[in-house]
């Protein structure tokens, strides 16, 4: 009985640990397309976890920050992939809050509650941000995670989100717009058109075209954090039989 004790206060030590691993890297990597059908010189991307615009996510190294901290609208630079689609990739906490994202024209608003100091200018304008309330445009908010049917969060790892231009309604996971594989009119720079966009999280590495991402670093970590913690319990329980018999 004492021996059984043992063998299960080891196993639920590993599943703490495996708990604790997974919990640790956690970080999730979604990427958002964006048809530019406007035109924009340049694409904005502006980018919160959570559907509620809870945390700013939007890549600080690619927009005005403040302080270190502070995002200022208008977000950070969207990538252009060629034939009037643009990217953004942004690092969520969880796959479970879902994201609030707008796009817009890189074109700052000093009305807003994101902007409202000197210092907040100076950013922008050191930022190369023109900031100039009317000549501001954005999309719709675009909301994924909504909850339906029970469901919220991320169910893939990349989305498109082919605007009209001129709809203003909300877009949500089951709006239309937007969609988790690629429409027929995306094409990337290379002139390659992923086939079908997988609906979860990769298990192998990108083939040619497709844009999705291996694993993260911080996945893999977690994975042998985790393989570690059972041979480590495994290895402590044959001890324990050794050296009780």
């Amino acid at each position: 009985m004492k021996t059984m004790k043992k063998v299960v206060a080891v196993l639920m030590v590993a599943v703490m640990t495996m708990a604790m691993s997974v919990l640790a890297f956690a970080d999730e990597e979604i990427t958002f397309h964006f048809k530019n059908v406007q035109n924009w010189e340049t694409v904005g991307g502006w980018i919160y976890e959570g559907i509620a615009f809870t945390t700013n996510v939007t890549p600080p190294d690619k927009c005005a920050v403040v302080n270190g901290e502070k995002q200022l609208w208008p977000g950070a630079k969207c990538e252009d992939e060629g034939n009037g689609w643009v990217k953004i990739t942004a690092t969520f906490s969880s796959r479970d809050a879902g994201a609030a994202v707008i796009f817009n024209n890189w074109v700052a608003d000093n009305t807003i509650n994101d902007t409202t100091t000197q210092e907040d200018l100076d950013k922008l304008a050191a930022s190369g941000v023109l900031c100039d309330s009317s000549a501001k445009a954005q999309s719709p908010n675009v909301m994924i995670g909504v909850k339906k049917d029970g469901w919220v969060g991320f169910d893939a790892n990349e989305y498109w989100i082919s605007w009209d231009g001129s709809s203003t309604g909300m877009m949500g996971a089951e709006g239309s717009g937007l969609s988790k594989e690629a429409p027929a009119d995306y094409v990337v720079a290379g002139g390659e058109t992923p086939t079908e966009a997988p609906t979860e999280a990769p298990t192998q590495a990108p083939t040619t075209g497709s844009t999705q991402k291996a694993p993260t670093t911080g996945d893999s970590v977690a994975m042998t954090v985790v393989v570690l913690g059972l041979v480590a319990a495994v290895a402590f329980v044959v001890s324990k039989k050794k050296a009780n018999a």
